[in-house]
């Protein structure tokens, strides 16, 4: 629209005169007269909505992106939650009854996708209720539950996000649906599916989208099936610190390939070369979507030139992709298919022989797979079934002559296969082709770790049929293999972003070698591969990279593993070219393999008597005080285990325990903990007795007590479960013992060395009172009655109180990087946000602005000397996730010595007082056994309920259970 200069002066003054009718408006609602004064604001935009229609829902518009855009070059100060409810007020100012839903749903669709994420959930949440109590079309309600979806997922709340798009899908089933949005909500749901692992039902909901292409886009079915398939695999390859690719996002790069028009003809190569891509990742399920596009793109189109060879192996990997995602009968149907439909004169090909191999050897897996679980007599079967299966795979590769690096596989899986039947020496045999097939198509160098390169899998699962029968020393062996073989595969030479995302999602066999260790009671190298294990986590978080030089030693075979090996290690430096060759030496070293584990067994209990545990008590409970004790959980699958240091013995507990039971528990406990209105204690209770017995009560059992001071080193799935209020059916675990989170790597950088123990020099208090859609009145109260604590105690040679105007992100990142390191104590009362998926989304929210964790990394590298003790009295502090370390980590790694965290939301009527009783303990900041027990006497005081002063709800865990010690030492 291009305004004459009259109009456009007209333009400036009415919009001047919203803007002093928004701020008359605004002041009005703050001070809680707005119901008393509404019908006269109501005279008074009058002018606004006299114009018509469209002009109230241009002038709503205005006044929102007014009031939710700040001017060029300054900070937002009023993205609260205040603002945003009273936008949705003022709505009613401006619009009349049967225009609402209308205003509101235009300023939503704006703001849809930019800042303000909350604010556009909340409209759209508004628009869905008035429309409803309308009596809405269904298709305008489904459009609703679709925007409700991009809305939510904005904001991370992943939940809502599937009960909206299941919503939408249903509406979508109504008839009388319009096309556009039926086919949207369809797609919507394939996207959604996908992100949840569940890539077949995605392709189904695609599918079912077909029928509506020509009344909705200028493109073929083909063009748009291609178009949201590339899309929605993009999300594989979301590096870590960047944000999570969203649904409205994803949607608009749909749309724009579909805008383009590709020649689907000439995108066969991408969508082919894509499964490899996407194997490298976490989400190898999604190969599903790119083999069934490859698959149509080849069917639907013309002059590919491929070869036989080529027309083979697209539909073997589409078999092999739905293997990934163990959709077992769909993969047997396509292998059974392509072995069904090959014409008799191409069986003569080598190539075609090679496929067909393959082929037959999908069929056996996805019978294997099937054998796993079920019950005992149709487990026989399954397997009996995929022997046969896998007997017809080796019999066609070697009519082919073809030895390849996937040939190994499929003789492993052969292998795994015979020892579920019990076929002990024919699946040594098969492991023993499979090794030796390895070994012949790759340069290897003569040290015991390279015996199978980079394949990572045979030597997996040559660990697990081991297993089986109870051959544990001889697992050992080749779950180091299959952990180092995995940094070896991550990335040629170690290098780039995307080798600690293929670490992370292989890291099995981490699990599995730590849990086989621990079992034969070898503790010290247990302890190694664990530190492996954190040590990747962290390296994907902060985008480094761990050198394989580090990974040989945290995994390397002992000198007894050495010596039994050498005469296997000599059959696999021989020269195996010929097939006779080869038959030979898979028996004498099947041979060699069959005794290994006995021979192993014999060496180690000769030559070590007990489980050798005594260096790693000495080295550690010399620095735990004398009734403290260190215990280290790992999660695998189906097991718990649990390994205690205390009092100069080692115990070890392996437990049945399903890590999705604990996963669901530590949810619904946290989410009563925080929900609003919060959960009845009996409630709390339930579900935190449960965790009790699951974690807790087997530790109580091995010791016959519980010690008064627990060092939790926790495994990622445990690190959200708020351990001091597990509940052993009389009372909470922190009214029986003190509790720590311990993160033993260490900082990540060097400070410089002390030559003198640190001064109790410099304390410094932050507190920002508004920020994060929420006001913190108790902020500025909690972080002055720390202050005065603090002054009290005349421990410090000065305390600094920082609000207002001076807790600013300069003066924050100032005091963690001061020129001599002397500032001890930092206490931050302040908002916060944890976003799972991007470091520079989690930030505190500071009075000028937001210092994020990034920026926080960068200014603590700079520092000499980090604080010893920082209390982060914000919102989900102690959180982490797979590609963000937290708050609490980065600082730990970067020299912090110890932190107070919070699992989920700090109250800000309690903090305060609950801080209070924290600093009257006038704990010492140098020691994490001092700070701890503030915590708990805090705790406890606030349990006990007899000072009249504060509130008998501040008993209730939602006020006390969400603070977390967490420490690098045992100081």
């Amino acid at each position: 629209m291009i305004l004459t200069k009259r109009r456009k002066k007209e333009f400036m003054s009415e919009f001047m005169e919203l803007d002093t009718f928004l701020s008359e408006s605004l002041a009005i609602y703050r001070v809680g007269a707005a119901d008393t004064k509404f019908e006269e604001l109501r005279v008074c935009s009058y002018p606004f909505r006299a114009m018509g229609r469209d002009h109230s829902l241009r002038t709503y518009a205005n006044a929102c992106i007014a009031i939710l855009t700040p001017p060029k070059g300054e900070s937002n100060q009023t993205n609260t939650r205040e603002i945003y409810s009273f936008l949705l007020w003022f709505s009613g100012l401006l619009l009349e009854p049967d225009e609402l839903a209308d205003g509101l749903h235009t300023i939503g669709i704006y703001f849809l996708g930019k800042e303000h994420p909350w604010f556009t959930h909340m409209v759209f949440r508004r628009e869905w209720q008035l429309r409803r109590s309308l009596g809405a079309h269904a298709t305008h309600l489904s459009d609703l539950y679709l925007q409700l979806a991009l809305a939510t997922d904005e904001i991370d709340s992943k939940i809502r996000v599937g009960i909206f798009l299941k919503a939408s899908t249903r509406c979508a089933e109504n008839p009388n649906f319009i096309e556009r949005s039926a086919d949207l909500a369809l797609r919507l749901s394939a996207l959604w599916c996908s992100l949840q692992g569940n890539s077949l039902e995605a392709l189904i909901l695609l599918n079912k989208a077909e029928k509506f292409v020509a009344d909705v886009y200028v493109a073929t079915p083909l063009q748009v099936f291609l178009a949201w398939v590339s899309a929605i695999c993009v999300q594989a390859f979301q590096l870590p610190g960047e944000p999570r690719p969203r649904l409205f996002f994803t949607t608009i790069r749909a749309l724009m390939d579909i805008g383009e028009k590709q020649d689907p003809a000439e995108r066969l190569l991408e969508f082919d070369s894509l499964i490899h891509a996407v194997d490298r990742t976490g989400h190898g399920h999604l190969g599903v979507l790119s083999m069934a596009a490859t698959m149509r793109i080849v069917q639907e189109t013309d002059n590919h030139g491929l070869s036989r060879e080529d027309q083979l192996i697209i539909k073997n990997n589409f078999g092999n992709a739905l293997l990934t995602g163990e959709w077992n009968e769909s993969a047997r149907s396509v292998f059974e298919s392509l072995i069904n439909t090959l014409p008799t004169d191409w069986l003569t090909d080598s190539v075609v022989l090679f496929q067909l191999g393959h082929a037959y050897a999908g069929v056996g897996y996805s019978y294997y797979n099937e054998g796993k679980t079920s019950n005992a007599t149709d487990a026989n079967a399954s397997f009996s079934a995929a022997a046969k299966a896998f007997d017809q795979a080796t019999a066609a590769i070697l009519a082919s002559g073809k030895r390849t690096f996937h040939e190994a596989r499929i003789w492993a899986c052969k292998g795994i296969n015979n020892f579920n039947l019990g076929e002990i020496e024919k699946g040594h045999e098969d492991f023993a082709h499979a090794m030796l097939i390895g070994n012949g198509v790759k340069n290897f160098s003569p040290v015991w770790e390279s015996m199978v390169g980079v394949d990572y899998d045979t030597p997996l699962k040559y660990c697990e049929a081991l297993s089986i029968i109870g051959a544990e020393y001889a697992a050992v062996f080749f779950a180091k293999l299959a952990v180092l073989a995995v940094h070896k595969a991550s990335m040629p030479e170690l290098s780039g972003d995307g080798a600690e995302i293929f670490i992370g999602s292989r890291s099995s066999a981490h699990r599995k070698l730590i849990e086989l260790l621990s079992n034969l009671g070898r503790f010290n190298e247990a302890e190694h591969v664990f530190d492996l294990l954190r040590l990747t986590v962290h390296e994907r978080a902060t985008r480094q990279s761990l050198s394989i030089d580090a990974v040989h030693v945290m995994t390397s075979i002992t000198s007894i593993e050495r010596e039994v090996l050498q005469g296997v290690h000599a059959l696999f430096a021989q020269d195996n070219t010929d097939d006779q060759g080869v038959e030979f030496d898979a028996k004498e070293i099947a041979k060699a393999f069959s005794q290994m584990d006995s021979e192993l067994r014999t060496r180690f209990k000769s030559q070590i008597p007990e489980p050798d545990y005594s260096e790693l008590v000495n080295r550690l409970g010399s620095k735990m005080h004398r009734d403290a004790a260190l215990v280290r959980y790992v999660v695998i699958d189906t097991k718990l285990l649990i390994s205690v240091v205390y009092c100069g013995s080692y115990h070890h507990l392996s437990l049945v325990v399903n890590s999705e039971d604990i996963n669901t528990l530590a949810f619904a406990l946290r989410q009563q903990c925080r929900a609003y209105p919060y959960a009845q204690i009996q409630q709390i209770l339930e579900v935190s007795s449960q965790l009790y017995q699951i974690l807790i009560r087997p530790i109580v059992d091995e010791l016959n007590h519980l010690p008064s001071m627990l060092y939790l080193e926790l495994d990622a799935p445990l690190n959200a479960v708020p351990f001091s209020i597990l509940f052993d059916g009389n009372c909470y675990l922190c009214q029986k013992t003190t509790v720590l989170n311990l993160v033993r790597q260490g900082p990540t950088k060097k400070s410089a060395p002390e030559t003198k123990p640190r001064q109790m020099v410099r304390a410094a208090v932050f507190a920002s009172s508004s920020g994060g859609g929420l006001a913190l009145p108790g902020a500025i109260l909690e972080a002055s009655i720390v202050h005065q604590s603090l002054v009290k105690q005349n421990r410090f040679e000065s305390v600094e109180l920082l609000i207002g105007s001076d807790c600013t992100v300069g003066s924050l990142l100032d005091e963690l990087s001061r020129p001599f390191g002397d500032c001890v104590l930092i206490h931050l009362a302040s908002h916060a946000t944890f976003n799972a998926s991007d470091e520079e989304l989690s930030a505190f929210v500071l009075n000028d602005g937001n210092v994020s964790l990034r920026e926080l990394r960068e200014r603590l590298s700079s520092s000499r000397v980090p604080p010893l003790l920082m209390v982060l009295s914000a919102c989900g502090t102690a959180r982490t996730d797979v590609d963000v370390e937290g708050f609490t980590t980065m600082l730990l790694r970067n020299g912090v010595g110890t932190t107070i965290s919070t699992l989920w939301e700090s109250l800000d009527e309690s903090a305060p007082d609950f801080f209070d009783k924290v600093y009257k303990c006038a704990f010492d900041p140098t020691s994490a056994r001092s700070v701890a027990a503030a915590i708990r006497v805090a705790v406890l005081m606030l349990l006990d309920g007899t000072e009249s002063q504060y509130p008998s709800w501040y008993a209730h865990p939602a006020n006390w259970a969400p603070y977390v010690v967490t420490t690098t030492s045992f100081s």
